[in-house]
């Protein structure tokens, strides 16, 4: 019995052994369970900051936090957000809120309100929480806080010709009378319902102020009532002033007993000094920055392969240098008994020299013939390492080491065959 029958024989056995203790040990068999134990993996997507609830000295802000999962379920999952005023640093407020365990490849949003004070701008930080660790952050900076407007202060009602492009002032007025070193003036305004509903009971409060000394010099009150939507109208008052004097024209708007608007324009009585309101009304809004990812998820997960468990096995790379050797040898390996004559006896007929095309095919093939090799390599590679995965998923602990070193053996022993029989075909 030669030698390739001996070690194939001794394959066969470890195969069997192998096979009867997994049937006939108690164990060997790794219980599989039933719930997803790949391991979660959790990334802020989106923040988005909406203005909820405003009062007089507060404004709630709506954060929503998409949460981007892949892999396993992820539980014990909290998320903290926290207000930091962006002039002095300080946390202005913080909320936290536990996270239901998510499932499946999804996105799951998380909503919370916090409360800050209508003054300065802010920075949002969230920090995602899984167990106690900070696996993901990200800020977003919020500015114009202080142009929300509370919710008693809210109407649709707008002055026609406020926004600085018209050259028409805002508030109008006209002589209507000049004796006995009093002037009247008939002051007006506009007022444009831009809401789709009819506006509530408004009223405007006229004033003449005194330029130079800042005094009021007359004041009346016109109620407007309410004002249908889309639609414009137009309070009138007289105001008795002095003569001589250059007066400012303001104009205020009054919902119920809070003021809603303003605005203000220029009267000159005074021959020797002209008076322009020299007012630029920029209006602000709320403003809302791109979410900034802080950092990268801090997650202690890596990408695995095969041969993490400390088995031995081929590399791709040994396996690349060697079809590079070989295929530097491979063209030049095989002199034929005609060229090597042909080198040693100069002064015979020259040979047949093979034509060119067949040159040509001769590396091709050759060619051909390393691509396969190395794909068979690779396959070979894979196989092995898909062996060992197997035994790590189906084979319980305690016996794995057993298996592993059974089928080392096994491929061992397939090994010595083929030396044995490349070594016996060289002899």
């Amino acid at each position: 019995m030669n030698r390739e029958r001996i070690l194939a024989g001794g394959i066969a056995i470890l195969v069997m052994a192998s096979l009867l203790a997994i049937v006939l040990i108690p164990g060997a068999i790794a219980e599989t369970a039933s719930d997803d134990v790949r391991a979660s993996h959790l990334q802020i997507e989106d923040v988005s900051i909406e203005p909820g609830s405003i009062s007089g000295g507060t404004a709630t802000l709506a954060v929503e936090t998409r949460l981007d999962h892949r892999g396993g379920p992820a539980e014990n999952v909290t998320v903290l957000v926290r207000a930091i005023h962006a002039d002095s640093g300080f946390v202005e407020t913080t909320t936290e809120q536990q996270v239901p365990t998510i499932e499946g490849q999804r996105e799951a949003s998380v909503t919370q309100n916090i409360s800050v004070e209508r003054r300065g701008d802010y920075r949002i930080k969230t920090v995602v929480f899984r167990d106690g660790e900070r696996i993901a952050e990200g800020t977003k900076e919020v500015s114009g806080v202080g142009a929300l407007k509370a919710g008693y202060a809210e109407t649709n009602i707008a002055f026609h010709w406020q926004d600085g492009t018209s050259d028409f002032p805002p508030v109008e007025y006209s002589i209507a009378d000049a004796e006995n070193n009093r002037t009247t003036l008939n002051v007006s305004t506009y007022l444009t319902n831009q809401g789709d509903d009819p506006s509530e009971n408004v009223r405007v409060v006229f004033t003449a102020r005194q330029a130079d000394s800042n005094i009021v010099a007359n004041r009346v009150s016109v109620p407007v009532g309410k004002i249908d939507a889309g639609r414009t109208a137009s309070p009138v008052a007289s105001l008795s002033v002095p003569d001589g004097y250059n007066y400012y024209l303001d104009a205020v708007l009054w919902k119920d007993a809070v003021v809603v608007g303003s605005a203000r324009s220029a009267a000159n009585l005074d021959p020797s000094e002209t008076l322009s309101v020299n007012e630029t009304n920029q209006e602000v809004k709320l403003s809302v920055s791109d979410f900034s990812d802080d950092n990268a998820p801090k997650s202690k997960d890596r990408t695995t392969t095969a041969n993490d468990g400390g088995q031995p096995g081929f590399t791709v790379p040994a396996g690349i240098t060697a079809l590079l050797v070989g295929g530097v040898q491979l063209p030049g390996g095989n002199m034929t008994e005609t060229e090597s004559n042909s080198m040693t006896q100069p002064n015979d007929e020259p040979t047949t020299k093979p034509t060119g095309r067949k040159n040509v095919q001769e590396y091709l093939y050759r060619g051909a013939l390393v691509l396969l090799v190395f794909l068979a390599i690779i396959a070979l590679f894979q196989f092995y390492m898909s062996v060992l995965a197997v035994i790590r998923t189906f084979v319980a602990d305690q016996y794995r080491p057993l298996f592993n070193a059974a089928f080392n053996l096994a491929v061992l022993l397939a090994t010595g065959i083929g030396i044995s029989y490349v070594v016996r075909k060289i002899d």
